[in-house]
């Protein structure tokens, strides 16, 4: 079993890891917006989400990586392992940045709504924007070897200042009048080598990989676990960034905008399922599926518990913190899109413990195969969802893929029974948290609603989550007493 200290300071970790540049992006998006323009930002976001998509093309060697060397022990052959993972990944990236230069290139010729000025703009970037493919690849797979060795401190640290690095550095270019895409582009850039020489400075100085050797066994056994994470990291960037590339197309770059501020703020909902999840995964690939049932169903009854407190809070407050972080006429637009993806994340969350734990396991396959056989009807769905019913449509379908994906990933561990004995305790404040936003104009309804939902989600919080972990938390914070 994992040690319930070590596992609380590496996801205490990942927590501080994700939260510090969410602070960062909080603070740059309104000035992003008033440097540069709605529809200047959504293009920058846009680039931003092909880059994220063919950033994919590391082959999945960093979670290839990460697996082998919470494997083993040994220091040569973890030194071969990483030294081979880097070549592969340098190479895939090359591969990656050739594939992005004629796709961007297409795109912003002949498909996305944009003005003359900004499809120029924006393909003198690509040159810039295709440079950072090979960049990332390495960082994945350095940031992979950290982890596969439990140096979670030591990734987020590197996280924390490298992604800081790429929110801060172009907003700076843009404070300085470098508003074109391309300076906004070779800004962030240096963001990102800040990460990479992070992340390489800490692997040498706590990994100490041998002198460079790669050997074709090692290459073998890497690429065949990374071919099929490949699959899912391709498919599921492209999942992910289609949404962008149909609302481009059909309703224009101010509403990516808008679509991808709701995704970036969905995906720190993800927070405390992330944080948890990548500590496990090192667990998982130690011990098996079978060992790790019990780490399995904890993991599951901890996300479900400790996520809905903080669901609660984000249905409730999410309307009047947009009013004040970016004024109420992109609140109105942003609330409903949020409301909506939140339903996503109340199921799909828990569902982080089960997918780790078959993709440490050894069957990155099956995943792939499931993200493969949804790919054609959710791009059927999403084209005509955003076509009749705009941004609020894009929402729903995306919710509604979400929440397969979950349902899926629990029948294939055979913990569909854990989740929903769990799950259906946070109903009661879930719902009322729902109708308290939903009648906001009514201070009353509101207030009582808002009171009720919380209180709901701590008795809720309290019964799912594990015994064991819930007293634990509360010796930390000398609460024992309270609660016998």
């Amino acid at each position: 079993m994992m040690n319930l200290n070590r596992l609380s300071i590496h996801t205490l970790a990942n927590v501080t890891g994700i939260v510090v540049p969410t602070l960062v992006t909080l603070a740059a998006v309104p000035l992003y917006l008033k440097l540069i323009g709605i529809a200047q930002y959504g293009v920058l976001l846009l680039v931003v989400s092909l880059l994220a998509y063919f950033g994919a093309f590391d082959f999945g060697i960093g979670q290839a990586v990460n697996r082998s060397l919470a494997c083993n022990n040994d220091r040569t052959e973890n030194s071969i392992t990483l030294w081979t993972g880097l070549a592969i990944g340098l190479l895939m990236g090359l591969f990656g940045s050739a594939i992005l230069y004629f796709v961007a290139s297409m795109l912003l010729e002949h498909v996305f709504l944009l003005t003359p000025k900004t499809r120029s703009d924006a393909l003198y970037a690509i040159p810039l924007l295709v440079s950072i493919v090979p960049i990332m690849s390495l960082t994945a797979i350095l940031n992979g070897a950290l982890q596969g060795k439990s140096l979670f401190i030591q990734s987020n640290i590197a996280q924390m200042v490298g992604f800081s690095g790429i929110q801060l550095f172009p907003l700076l270019a843009a404070t300085l009048g470098f508003t074109s895409l391309s300076g906004l582009i070779l800004f962030s850039i240096f963001g990102r080598l800040c990460w990479l020489l992070i992340l390489a400075i800490l692997v040498y100085q706590y990994i100490k990989p041998e002198f460079p050797k790669i050997t074709k066994p090692h290459a073998s056994e890497l690429v065949r676990f990374g071919s099929w994470a490949t699959i899912s990291g391709l498919t599921v960037p492209f999942l992910t960034v289609i949404d962008r590339v149909f609302i481009a197309t059909i309703l224009g770059s101010a509403s990516v905008a808008v679509s991808s501020i709701a995704f970036t703020l969905n995906m720190r909902m993800y927070l405390v399922p992330g944080a948890l999840s990548s500590v496990l995964y090192p667990h998982f690939a130690k011990n098996g599926t079978g060992s790790s049932r019990l780490a399995l169903e904890k993991g599951i009854r901890v996300l479900t518990g400790v996520q809905t407190p903080i669901l609660v809070l984000l249905i409730l407050f999410i309307h009047p913190f947009l009013d004040i972080w970016l004024g109420n006429v992109m609140s109105a637009k942003l609330s409903p899109l949020i409301l909506i993806l939140i339903i996503g994340v109340w199921i799909n969350g828990p569902n982080y413990a089960p997918h780790n734990l078959l993709t440490a396991s050894g069957h990155p396959d099956v995943f792939a195969k499931i993200y493969l056989f949804e790919l054609v009807p959710f791009l059927v769905s999403l084209w005509y969802a955003i076509v009749y019913f705009g941004l609020i449509g894009a929402m729903c379908v995306i919710t509604v893929r979400y929440v397969i994906d979950a349902v899926l990933a629990f029948l294939l561990t055979n913990s569909s029974k854990v989740f929903l004995i769990s799950w259906v305790q946070t109903i009661p404040a879930m719902l009322v948290a729902y109708i308290g936003a939903l009648n906001s104009n009514s201070m009353l309804i509101y207030i009582l609603c808002s009171v009720l939902s919380f209180v709901l989600a701590l008795v809720a919080m309290f019964r799912v989550v594990p015994r064991d972990v819930r007293d634990y938390v509360l010796r930390i914070f000398k609460l024992s007493q309270v609660f016998q």
